[in-house]
């Protein structure tokens, strides 16, 4: 009960606080609440048909799948925006510094006379270098991993920020490797380009 868990000068309140809790809640308001609950059950329909579709192009692709879940960090999300944005052949790239920079997880090298000046990513692919980000965040939460390593080292150096985008393109080229090669990831996998 309220009694319990107000002390001191509330407890002369506590009428108000249980009318202020019980609110006002008339028929316009229940109208309201019932549409807005019928749009989220449209919207989570909509969604379970798009996650159905996903689900039926990646089977597809069973195999790149495979290898792109064998990395950490990487689930079905991950894989499924990997696949859509890169696709399940990488030949179109170069190398895996020429898909990095496609995917605008390169940072840049704009020196002069000694001097550095901005070395900002380029804008590249949103999607892509998004999922990416977020899959790095969650590789580098496993204890002494090879990501784990290259963020703590970048961090000391240029920041957290700066960090992420590092293991990020690690993994892309990671990636590119894996999907070329059709090799699973291992921590042992070297990546050429890095």
């Amino acid at each position: 009960t309220v009694e319990k868990v107000v002390f001191k000068s509330l407890k002369r309140k506590v009428p108000l606080i249980v009318e202020a809790l019980n609110g006002f809640f008339n028929e316009h308001h229940r109208f309201m609440l019932d549409q807005q609950l019928k749009l989220i059950d449209v919207d989570e329909d909509t969604i379970a048909q798009y996650e159905r579709r996903i689900d039926t192009y990646l089977e597809m692709y069973t195999a790149e799948v495979e290898l792109l879940r064998s990395f950490p960090g990487i689930q079905k999300n991950a894989t499924a925006i990997v696949l859509a944005e890169v696709g399940p052949d990488v030949v179109t790239f170069k190398d895996a510094s020429h898909l990095a920079s496609w995917a605008g997880l390169c940072p840049g090298n704009n020196e002069s006379a000694g001097k550095r000046k901005s070395r900002r990513i380029n804008h590249g692919n949103a999607y892509l270098k998004r999922i990416l980000c977020q899959a790095a965040w969650a590789t580098i939460r496993i204890k002494n991993s090879r990501f784990e390593k290259l963020y703590r080292r970048v961090k000391a150096r240029q920041g957290p920020k700066k960090a992420i985008v590092a293991v990020a393109h690690k993994l892309i080229c990671l990636i590119y490797q894996a999907l070329t090669t059709r090799q699973a990831y291992t921590e042992a996998a070297t990546c050429s380009s890095t």
